[in-house]
């Protein structure tokens, strides 16, 4: 087994503010649990300070670290680079999608780390890349949308934000008949217990930023009767609880669960016989060597582990909120606004009104260069009359140009 050095440490920082629901403490038998599981975690830390397989075991595992008190710069090998130096060097690809900077932005902030300027990368600028028509990511798919509300609270977006404020409106709107909530914007697809799940913490973590939208607590309240009239006898939750006999049937699953679990701690429902049998049933599928199984009894694995070990430890998503200093943002990228043209000047009256009439000839370049005779007081006064005239009018375009540019700051 490899050594791996994690150093538990006090969170501390001002650039993250705890998340409410944190305030309970661990119970003895969650927490033994949770020391077990990380004990797994550990054992799949690699040299260069990655999680498991791919970039999402790393960041779901980052969080359940954090969940259970530890700092990124203490999860190493020995002698290896920790987790924080990798997740700094190593953000989303170009060719990543909405869901990998929202992950990203919730394993950043768990940690007290600036989502605006983490290894040099905006990552909320880059998740506000894939805003379009009012939602984020896919236009098939909704559960980026979840993530991508929870990114954005986590990152300390006012609710009330454009980006912010669509998006909410957009998940309401994915809700089912049931109240429950699918991955899928399709509607011939049922509802199903992990995106339930998911968008009850993204609406509870909209609420607690401050959130007050009509039909919103309704919402809540019909999706969690939904989830929580999912629950199996043995204390689980399945996927989808429509499953035929054929299939299986609706069998309690340690990932469902966990998110269940997390979404009630979300909610403030973290005590009572639904909460309870369902932390049960996560510790009674560990496995000896600390880790958890999609289903037991089976081998276990960092994806379903990670988010096992963060539900026990009473955790949520997102984990931390940032509320450090946040930058002016476009959602967007907003076309360049185009100067208004200056309009031609109108004729300015002479003296008594009479107007100027056009000059046939050429303007000389210096007054009287082309006849050699200095102009008269008249011709004077009509020349200083016609560049005060441009003047006002060159004023006037560059105002109504850079009222245009405020108006589109603004609107950003």
């Amino acid at each position: 087994m490899k050594a791996v050095i994690v150093r538990s440490a006090l969170l501390s920082g001002v650039l993250a503010l705890s998340f409410a629901p944190l305030a309970q403490a661990t119970s003895s038998v969650n927490q033994t649990a949770v020391d077990n599981g990380i004990t797994f975690l550990n054992t799949k830390v690699a040299a260069d300070g990655h999680v498991g397989a791919s970039a999402s075991e790393t960041g779901w595992s980052a969080i359940a670290y954090a969940a259970a008190g530890s700092t990124y710069d203490t999860v190493q090998t020995a002698g290896g680079t920790d987790l924080l130096t990798y997740l700094m060097a190593n953000p989303p690809s170009a060719a990543a999608s909405a869901t990998d900077w929202e992950r990203s932005i919730l394993a950043i902030t768990a940690d007290h780390h600036n989502p605006y300027n983490f290894g040099g990368t905006d990552y909320v600028a880059k998740l506000k890349t894939f805003v379009s028509a009012g939602q984020i990511g896919s236009a098939t798919a909704s559960n980026d949308d979840y993530f991508g509300l929870m990114a954005l609270m986590a990152a300390g977006i006012d609710p009330a934000d454009s980006v912010a404020a669509n998006e909410i409106t957009y998940i309401l709107g994915q809700q089912k008949a049931d109240g429950g909530f699918s991955y899928s914007t399709d509607p011939s697809l049922g509802s199903d217990v992990d995106d339930t799940a998911a968008a009850l913490m993204a609406l509870e973590a909209a609420k607690f930023a401050g959130q007050n939208q009509n039909a919103f607590d309704a919402a809540v309240a019909k999706a969690t009767a939904y989830m929580l009239g999912t629950q199996n006898a043995d204390g689980g939750f399945p996927y989808d609880p429509l499953t035929p006999p054929a299939w299986g049937g609706p069998v309690s699953n340690v990932s469902t669960t966990s998110w269940v679990v997390m979404a009630l701690t979300a909610l403030g429902q973290d005590s009572g016989t639904p909460y309870d049998d369902a932390q049960a049933y996560i510790r009674g599928a560990q496995n000896a060597d600390g880790s958890f199984p999609y289903e037991a009894p089976a081998a276990g694995d960092v994806f379903d582990t990670a988010p096992a070990v963060t539900a026990l430890a009473g955790g949520t998503y997102p984990f931390k909120v940032y509320n450090g200093v946040i930058p002016d943002q476009d959602p967007v990228a907003s076309p360049t606004p185009t100067p208004t043209p200056t309009p031609t000047p109108t004729p300015t009256p002479d003296v008594l009104g009479a107007s100027i009439a056009p000059t046939p000839t050429p303007t000389p370049a210096v007054l009287g260069a082309s006849t050699g005779v200095l102009p008269t007081v008249g011709e004077l006064s009509n020349y200083l009359l016609l560049l005060m005239a441009l003047a006002i009018a060159t004023a006037a375009g560059v105002a109504v140009y850079l009222r245009q540019r405020r108006r589109l700051r603004n609107q950003a």
